[in-house]
């Protein structure tokens, strides 16, 4: 897991050397442990490695600020948090034996030692035992087709001297993160925006349309577009080959239904899944470092503690977050799975002293707003867990690919209905009318109501935006909310037939997993720790969208495959575990409570009042209706608090090189 920087003056014009050092400072708390640049002269193909003040002296590298700048219009930044081969051999930029491709990779690529194997006995010799030097290799190789060989989380960076091209891949779920800009004379790449933003300060351009977007549903990272509006990133499952005179996006993976039962035995579902579950994690336990894990007593935490434990021969450390708040605590099933696994447990309890203050920090280090109060306790645990390991495994993913969500009930109960059209089975609509009836005792939803809710929303979605804006209360100023939208307003291509399945699809590469992804990997970047996600290994991925309904969701049971899978490994009060959780942080009751008056009045007193975004006087009406307990908008309200933090960190001032003091 690292940072990486990459400016490219397409015209030929020399790089600021001095100020590129600086940009790449600004992602160093990605990788403290190693810093490195390549300066290229990209019309004669000219090479010359540098480095910097934490770079290792045995490399005897120039100092990167000794160095003029002498026709390299292209340079390329790391910098590094070193997880495997702990040796200087394992530095980055790095370069294959003639000096004719450089790379710089952010995350790790897992099954690198299968591949090293394969490569080896194509006639390949390594000198590190790095991931990057097999993905150099494998680019010599196979150049592009080295993608679909590749398990891990990655975003890179690669520069062929041989076609004077730059290649920049990331993988297939979007783990990791990259962002480009390019216009006729710059392109310019990086992990974070603030360090594009503090090679080209002219970009601090908001995209409106996408924050109103991003206000009205919380929908973040679904596109390639971000809250600085000439600022994208490059899509999960997509590569980018650039030259001067010419740039081409290219999609390289997709989730294909008849590939996975090509590929996958679904006539053992159980055993098909609990071999991908172990190969997961054991390939994602390979490091040189200390690995712990994120542990919430939930389905998906737990089985990868489980799994971990079993492979493991030192005590597993834990991290956790509870609160004594009703409703909120998960240490009752948190210390079952430690007791259960004899667990180094690490718990937190976050309160709500310098939550504007813990926000802004959180905001610096997230580039952009962010959806809701979860990353709160997430920034705590990651806190908690730097200094005791390098690296953590996580559970994101299960919900997505197996219907864990509550709210997945209603496709289910549509898939099953379009089931019984087609079959005409009476005791088929019997078990459906007693499914039906389980499900609304669990979570109380009336599936007709459900479903009308569903058809007013996407009917009003066809509405124009100004009579959209004159329905019901709005936060957003009338004439900003009346203002276009950022997203595509055609219906949405239906990938997967079941109901259930497609929006699983849709879930996991578009509107859920993206943005978790992104508080994940900022959250855990800001101090220094690497996460990891072994539920979202792609074959799992792969393999789990490609199951019928009913071995996801039955009744009012979730991820019913996943339960059957690991019950005898897991203890009973985690597998019948039925309450649905995630993060839960009690910012609707601090609202209710000592932290309303401190929110109002920055709410209330934000610049953001005269970029008449908000109307302010809305605002300060919704703020007592959550206060009075008539409504819970607390995940509205720290929507409001994220954005105007946005505002004064971005786009009122240059981001600094130390985020804002807590």
């Amino acid at each position: 897991m690292c940072g990486i920087v990459g400016l490219w003056n397409l015209k030929g014009k020399p790089a600021d050397l001095r100020t590129f050092r600086r940009a790449t400072s600004l992602v160093r708390h990605r990788g403290p442990d190693d810093e490195g640049y390549l300066l290229v002269h990209s019309s004669k193909g000219q090479a010359i490695p540098a480095g910097g003040r934490d770079s290792d002296p045995a490399l005897h590298l120039p100092p990167l600020e000794d160095l003029r700048p002498q026709g390299f219009d292209l340079v390329l930044g790391f910098r590094r948090l070193a997880i495997l081969d702990l040796t200087p051999s394992g530095h980055q930029p790095m370069a294959n034996e003639d000096g004719r491709l450089w790379v710089v990779l952010n995350g790790e690529i897992y099954n690198y030692l299968e591949l090293r194997e394969l490569l080896a006995s194509k006639g390949h010799t390594f000198r590190s035992q790095s991931d990057t030097e097999v993905l150099l290799h494998g680019y010599e190789e196979y150049g592009e087709g080295i993608l679909e060989l590749l398990n891990g989380m990655f975003a890179f960076a690669l520069w062929d001297g041989n076609s004077r091209t730059l290649f920049c891949a990331r993988d297939r779920l979007g783990i990791k993160p990259l962002y480009c800009f390019r216009d006729s004379e710059t392109f310019i790449l990086a992990s974070e925006i603030k360090a594009i933003l503090f090679l080209r300060p002219d970009l601090r351009s908001p995209h409106y349309a996408y924050m109103r977007d991003f206000l009205q549903s919380g929908l973040l990272d679904h596109d390639q577009l971000t809250l600085f509006e000439p600022i994208h990133q490059i899509r999960p499952a997509h590569y980018l080959k650039i030259s001067p005179r010419t740039c081409h996006l290219q999609r390289y993976w997709d989730f294909d239904q008849e590939r996975a039962h090509s590929r996958y035995d679904y006539s053992h579902p159980e055993e098909t899944l609990r071999f991908l579950l172990r190969d997961a994690v054991r390939l994602q336990l390979r490091s040189d470092v200390p690995v712990g894990t994120c542990l919430s007593g939930g389905l998906d935490s737990t089985s990868v503690v489980a799994l971990a434990t079993s492979m493991s021969s030192a005590r597993l450390k834990t991290f956790s977050s509870v609160y004594a708040e009703e409703g909120y605590d998960e240490g009752h099933f948190i210390r079952i799975a430690a007791s259960a696994y004899n667990t180094e447990s690490h718990i937190v309890q976050p309160n709500p002293q310098d939550f504007l203050a813990t926000l802004a920090r959180i905001t610096w280090h997230m580039d952009e707003p962010t959806a809701g109060p979860g990353v709160y306790s997430q920034w705590f645990v990651m806190k908690e867990a730097s200094g005791q390991v390098k690296v953590l495994l996580d559970g994101q993913g299960g919900d997505e690919l197996l219907g864990g969500y509550h709210s997945y009930f209603l496709p289910y109960f549509i898939s099953q209905w379009r089931l019984f059209l087609t079959r005409k089975d009476p005791l088929h609509l019997a078990r459906l009318a007693a499914e039906a009836f389980q499900i609304w005792r669990l979570t109380r939803e009336n599936f007709f109501y459900l479903g009308f809710r569903i058809f007013l929303r996407k009917a009003l979605s066809k509405i124009s935006p100004k009579v959209r804006a004159g329905l019901g209360p709005s936060v957003l100023h009338p004439d900003f909310a009346a203002g276009p939208s950022s997203c595509d307003t055609s219906p949405r291509v239906v990938r997967l037939t079941d109901p259930l399945n497609d929006k699983l699809y849709w879930d996991t590469v578009r509107n859920s997993i993206p943005a978790l992804l992104h508080y994940e990997d900022r959250n855990s970047m800001a101090f220094s720790v690497e996460a990891r996600v072994p539920l979202l290994d792609h074959r799992l991925v792969e393999f789990c969208l490609g199951l019928p309904p009913e071995l996801k969701i039955k009744g009012p049971l979730t991820k019913v495959l996943l339960r059957r899978v690991m019950a005898d490994l897991l203890p009973p009060e985690i597998v019948n575990r039925r309450d649905k959780k995630g993060y839960p942080t009690p910012l609707a009751v601090w609202l209710r409570n000592g932290l309303y008056e401190e929110v109002r009045d920055f709410l209330l007193s934000s610049p953001g009042r005269d970029l008449q975004i908000f109307d302010r006087d809305a605002m300060a009406h919704l703020l007592r209706e959550h206060h009075s307990g008539h409504r819970d908008l607390s995940w509205e309200i720290f929507r409001w608090i994220s954005c105007e933090l946005w505002f004064q960190t971005f786009i009122d001032r240059s981001p600094h090189h130390e985020p804002p003091s807590a």
